[in-house]
């Protein structure tokens, strides 16, 4: 007898290996906005939080911690800094997650991006964020995604076999 009846058959599977195989592109888009908008309001207000507490160790009083976070300029670039990173990351998840056409996940991740802080940023109807940080904002939000899905690609060339 030269084969085992009780062994499953042996199938080469390498082709079927994860990183080659293309993921879904709504959980892509999905998953790359949460880490998006989670991180940016996550780290945001571990910022915040912890600048509020700088602050009022330093002896500012409330009205003067208020005052800091309406129209701090530093506070303002910090704050466009931690949500163009995080969409950054986004666009570099949903890159990932769909494992093809890395520029159009992170570009249209940075579209979905741009859509939804309109949105919320639409709801705010007095002037206590100002034109200038939506400005910039918006125009960094692409190449900021754009950045996401070129990591992304150089990634992918890295690994054995360029691809």
């Amino acid at each position: 007898m030269a084969t085992d009846p009780y062994r499953p058959p042996a199938a080469d599977v390498s082709a079927a290996e994860r990183r080659d195989r293309p993921g879904s592109a709504v959980k892509a888009i999905a998953l790359g906005l949460a880490v998006d908008i989670a991180g940016t309001v996550v780290a945001g207000t571990v910022m915040a939080i912890g600048w509020g507490i700088v602050l009022g160790a330093g002896g500012a009083s409330a009205e003067d911690v208020d005052r800091f976070f309406r129209e701090s300029t530093a506070f303002q670039w910090a704050g466009l800094g931690i949500g163009l990173a995080f969409t950054g990351l986004g666009a570099y998840v949903a890159a990932r997650i769909a494992n093809r056409a890395e520029y159009r996940f992170a570009l249209m991740l940075g579209l979905c991006s741009l859509a939804f802080g309109e949105i919320v940023l639409g709801g705010i109807s007095d002037a206590s964020y100002p034109e200038w940080v939506r400005l910039v904002g918006n125009v960094l939000m692409l190449p900021a995604a754009f950045v996401g899905g070129h990591l992304r690609v150089l990634e992918k060339a890295r690994r054995p076999g360029g691809g």
